[in-house]
């Protein structure tokens, strides 16, 4: 495998996007992880020795360690390292929209809510992975 330039040093546009990324997951990470009962508005009211808090902390807790490691490979990393991380949150989020869509048939509109919350984060993911590709290709030596 071959080593591919520090991420800071090769992209303004791949840095600012994985920046953005790191950032929106580092957010919601502490906002859930940390506050999570607004988050469960819709589930009102919750029943005393519910475990819907502690999911809602854990999902925040997942987003919080997608976005620390992002950021990290932002400052230091590679764009291997970086596409790496964007590759783990992209699984992560595309899941969470199937969970959410899965469910709309017994939670209804919660299930769809669920859904779109996490669908810009798909793109803004996807996004991101295309500027990695398209990075890659305009450093790759010409055919010929």
């Amino acid at each position: 495998m071959t080593a591919v330039s520090p991420l800071a040093s090769s992209n303004r546009r791949l840095t600012a996007l994985a920046t953005a990324v790191a950032l929106v997951r580092v957010g919601a990470g502490i906002a859930l992880g940390g506050v999570p009962r607004p988050f469960l508005r819709l589930e009102e009211p919750i029943p005393p020795g519910s475990s819907m808090t502690l999911l809602m902390r854990t999902v925040g807790i997942r987003d919080l360690a997608l976005g620390v490691g992002t950021l990290r490979t932002v400052r230091s990393g590679t764009t291997t390292d970086i596409e790496r991380w964007i590759g783990a949150g992209l699984v992560s989020d595309a899941l969470d929209v199937a969970a959410g869509l899965a469910s709309a048939r017994t939670m209804g509109a919660r299930g769809v809510l669920s859904a779109a919350v996490a669908a810009p984060m798909v793109v803004l993911d996807c996004v991101a992975l295309a500027e990695i590709s398209r990075a890659r290709r305009a450093q790759a030596p010409p055919d010929g």
